[in-house]
């Protein structure tokens, strides 16, 4: 997996790998996300239970996979996989639910720097959307839509409900506190 979401929902006793960089994510018969961002790669089951290893070797294999430190990660559970190493977290159920929304095309923001919600709505829009550093923590919550209109309504909402400063230059946006 090069960069984005990969969802997935599988049959009992059905097995899959997903490499995202260098994180081996292995399940069986389990629903989870894996989002490879910037800064690493998040893991979060709905359901289930998977394995999650960091690893340098191009191709997964169980056999590898039992020589490498591994995090389980069971339902309602979360790591992110960063370069400095894994961090772990349970998770509330409303906040499975928040990460659960990505796969109905409607992801839901509460108490998030405004960063975090760009990198996540950028994905979705051919637009590139720029934050100046005095916007870049401004917190922010809210439901949108992951296609060009919801984006457009998040860009609305971040001048309108914000009072940032939202300017355009062809594909490229600029946000900023005014």
């Amino acid at each position: 997996m090069l960069a984005g979401t990969a969802l997935r929902n599988l049959k009992p006793k059905s097995k899959l790998w997903v490499v995202a960089g260098n994180t081996w994510v292995r399940a069986v018969g389990t629903a989870f996300n894996v989002y490879r961002r910037e800064d690493g790669v998040r893991v979060t089951v709905s359901e289930g239970a998977v394995k999650v290893a960091a690893s340098r070797q191009d191709v997964p294999s169980d056999e590898a996979l039992a020589r490498l430190p591994v995090l389980l990660l069971a339902a309602g559970e979360q790591v992110d996989v960063r370069p400095t190493g894994p961090a772990k977290q349970v998770l509330s159920p409303p906040a499975v639910e928040r990460e659960v929304a990505r796969r109905t095309g409607t992801p839901h923001f509460q108490d998030q720097p405004l960063a975090e919600v760009a990198q996540e709505l950028g994905r979705y829009t051919p637009l590139r959307i720029e934050l100046a550093a005095n916007a870049r923590d401004v917190r922010m919550g809210g439901t949108f839509q992951t296609n060009p209109k919801g984006v457009e309504a998040w860009l609305k909402a971040l001048h309108d409900g914000l009072g940032l400063e939202v300017r355009r230059d062809g594909q490229r946006v600029i946000v900023q506190q005014q």
